[in-house]
């Protein structure tokens, strides 16, 4: 039977020193560069801690590689470290300035099985000289545990029997076969009954050879076959002798459970450690954690996958033993150190689910994990939710204005505060949780620490579209003013008001730059409407003098559509946008006035447009839904130019394919979509008409209604109806990989 062992995860740094360019070179006081190349070295320390916490020979490292990529571009993949000394180095190529990357450095043993991960989230600017980088997910390398993996008799009379263990590590084990009954000695019924197997490095199979005494009365008969390793770690396995008759005595063996996954991090001195366990037999799993050695306290029950510790001080290592066991009592134990390190594995979740007044986590391998009850995030329909992760904690908000965190476990996802009317745009900037909130007392900027006397308002303005850039957090205010914040009250100032009557909407960071459609506006009280729209591109540095109309789109103060959903791609903006000439159509900028312009007038009706939506970038080329008002809603990609601005696919030949709900995942864009003959199901596109196909037909009665297309951690997760209800999906872009999710 095969289990695992589990590597413990351990702080790494990566020392990241920035050069403008792709040359190199100093150039700090910049503000406008577009890439800079970085350095990523791997200490020695790092190797040297994997070996001391396993204690294994086999973790050495010979390969690190490295992967940087946003959530739609891929700027390295795969790229080799350079070992140089004891230390493993790499130069990046230029990397874009500005926006959020996920460094992702893997290690590999001589073996080719992957050692460790190290992750990092960031944005690159040009005034930080080194990041500290965690490790942040666990890959188990798979590993048989020592076993009986056979019982023999090898005479008629069933006197004579053999045990057959195979033990991987080639270490030595000791065993013992005791009786249920027969109190803590081993059973008298076997000679010899307990001793020392000798195995090594070219010896992983013994035969142990010993003598039965059967029971004179026919019935089953229970014992445990116990093996101990040197790190007092336990494999027992139960077997069932069945005597019939003298000669007639039949065995059977119930294999332990499977530790198949173990996670551990810290939290400001509270430790939470995690185990996943399977059966064979599929029976119902007990748990039981001891605390060996260590200052910190349990909490709570030890009787439960997860157990949590306080007063963890990262100079007193802890030592964990946790034993799980089946309704037969065949069981496997397991001891963890945490070696003193701050963070022994995140625990991040990567995306939150609710259904059926249900909380679940979706963790990064794939898991999905219960975690509470009573929390929903729609009133009637299940929904997916991306948290907010600061810390390797996940924060979120419910339906009922509650703010809320977790660790990824049932007893660490606790209520922070519930607010009055409504609590919304979390964000993270300079490692602060920032969010819009009314408690009763009216609107305003709060902040908060993860607890409830730590969860404060710090300015009493109405905050919307908040957004960090350059560790500054930036907002409006009542749809007049521009807002930054350094998460003091003192340091949460006005930067700028740009008009007294306007709505500032669908704010936008660029190169250190923000980006912002303006609508002013005039108000009718008599007859209580608007009279009339200017709508305005705007931007700023932050600065009062550096906040300024880059545009006036529409100046003939007619009634049109807002600035749309702002997306950086291949350093332009590109937006929706109504000027009153050509209705509402794509289109782009550079940043300046003059470099403000349409791209391309896909609809000729200028009292309509093509209306573009979900624009989004993948691979450098911006792909969105329009209406050209021949062939209705259907999918388009643009390159920036007029002649490169074309219909991607006619999906609905017959009608508006209605195409939405963009996701970009290993190079490929899902979205829904109905072609007339299949319904609203799930499609996939490569860019071409060839490549524009049904994922699956989810509902071949009807619709599948699909929504909340979320892209977490390489998988795609969804909300889809097959028929008998809506239920959480998830598909790797194939038909057979498209599958319901079961649910715990």
């Amino acid at each position: 039977m095969k289990n695992s062992k589990i590597i413990i995860w351990l702080i790494a740094i990566f020392s990241i020193f920035y050069f403008i360019g792709c040359g190199g070179g100093n150039n700090s006081n910049s503000t406008h560069m577009r890439s800079v190349k970085i350095s990523i070295t791997i200490p020695e320390s790092v190797t040297q801690k994997l070996s001391k916490i396993v204690q294994k020979p086999d973790t050495d490292i010979v390969r690190v590689t490295l992967d940087v990529n946003s959530s739609s571009h891929i700027y390295m993949q795969n790229a080799p470290f350079t070992k140089s000394g004891n230390n493993w180095v790499i130069a990046t190529d230029p990397l874009p300035v500005g926006e959020v990357l996920t460094f992702t450095a893997k290690a590999y043993n001589s073996t080719g099985v992957m050692v460790f991960i190290g992750e990092f989230n960031g944005t690159l600017t040009n005034t930080t000289s080194t990041i500290v980088m965690p490790l942040a997910s666990a890959n188990i390398q798979t590993e048989d545990t020592p076993r009986l993996i056979s019982i023999v008799f090898n005479n008629y009379d069933k006197t004579d029997i053999t045990f057959n263990i195979y033990n991987p590590n080639g270490d030595e084990l000791t065993y013992g076969i005791y009786s249920p009954t027969g109190g803590i000695f081993p059973t008298s019924e076997f000679n010899p009954n307990q001793g020392t197997l000798h195995f090594n490095s070219n010896l992983k199979y013994i035969s142990l050879n010993s003598t039965y005494t059967p029971p004179t009365t026919a019935g089953d008969y229970l014992y445990s076959f116990v093996l101990v390793n040197s790190d007092n770690e336990t494999f027992t396995t139960n077997f069932t002798i069945t005597v019939i008759d003298k000669t007639q005595v039949e065995v059977s063996i119930n294999n332990p459970p499977k530790i198949i996954d173990f996670n551990a991090k810290v939290v400001n001195n509270s430790l939470t450690a995690t185990i996943v366990a399977i059966d064979d037999s599929n029976d119902t799993l007990s748990y039981l954690w001891e605390k060996l050695d260590g200052s910190a306290t349990i909490v709570g029950s030890t009787n439960l996958p997860t157990i949590q510790l306080t007063n963890y001080q990262p100079s007193s290592p802890v030592t964990l033993k946790i034993t799980v066991s089946d309704e037969h009592n065949s069981s496997v134990s397991r001891i963890f150190k945490s070696d003193g390190a701050t963070v022994i594995r995140t625990l991040e979740l990567k995306g939150l689910y609710s259904e059926n007044n249900k909380l679940y986590g979706i963790n990064g391998d794939g898991r999905v994990v219960f975690l509470k009850n009573n929390i929903k995030f729609d009133t009637l329909y299940p929904k997916i939710k991306d948290p907010i992760i600061l810390d390797g904690l996940a924060y979120f908000t419910d339906i009922n204005n509650t703010l809320w965190k977790s660790n990824g476990t049932e007893a660490g996802t606790i209520k922070i505060k519930k607010f009055n009317s409504f609590i919304s745009d979390l964000t993270t900037s300079n490692g602060i949780l920032f969010f819009s909130a009314d408690d009763g007392n009216g609107t305003g900027l709060w902040k908060s620490d993860g607890t409830e006397i730590g969860t404060v308002m710090l300015k009493d303005i109405y905050p919307d579209n908040l957004i960090d850039m350059n560790g500054t957090l930036y907002c409006s205010h009542a749809g007049i003013e521009i807002w930054k914040s350094d998460g003091t009250e003192s340091g949460t100032v006005k930067v700028k008001r740009v008009g007294s009557m306007s709505y500032i909407g669908n704010i936008t960071e660029k190169n250190g730059i923000l980006y912002f459609g303006v609508v002013h506006y005039t108000y009718n009280s008599v007859y209580h409407h608007v009279n009339y729209y200017e709508w305005n591109l705007w931007k700023s540095d932050g600065t009062e003098a550096g906040t300024v109309m880059v545009k006036d789109i529409n100046s003939s103060r007619g009634r049109g559509a807002s600035i749309g959903s702002i997306v950086v791609l291949n350093d332009k903006l590109y937006f929706s946008a109504n000027d009153e000439i050509h209705g509402d159509e794509l289109w782009r900028s550079d940043g300046t006035e003059s470099g403000t312009v349409i791209v391309k007038d896909i609809n000729s009706n200028p009292d309509v447009g093509s209306l573009p939506n979900s624009l989004t970038d993948m691979n450098g080329i911006l792909y969105f839904s329009a209406n050209d008002g021949v062939h209705g809603r259907e999918l388009w990609r643009s390159d920036g130019t007029e002649a490169g601005t074309v219909m991607v696919k006619d999906i609905n030949s017959s009608g508006s394919a209605s195409v939405g709900g963009f996701v970009v995942l290993n190079n490929k864009l899902y979205f829904s979509a109905n072609d007339g003959i299949y319904g609203d199901e799930l499609w996939r596109s490569d860019g071409t008409e060839s490549g524009t196909v049904i994922v699956k037909d989810i509902n071949p009665n009807g619709d599948s209604n699909l929504y909340n297309l979320t892209n977490i951690n390489g998988t795609l997760y969804f909300v889809a109806n097959d028929g008998s209800g809506k239920t959480l999906w998830k598909s790797d872009g194939t038909e057979v990989g498209t599958v319901k999710v079961p649910l715990p």
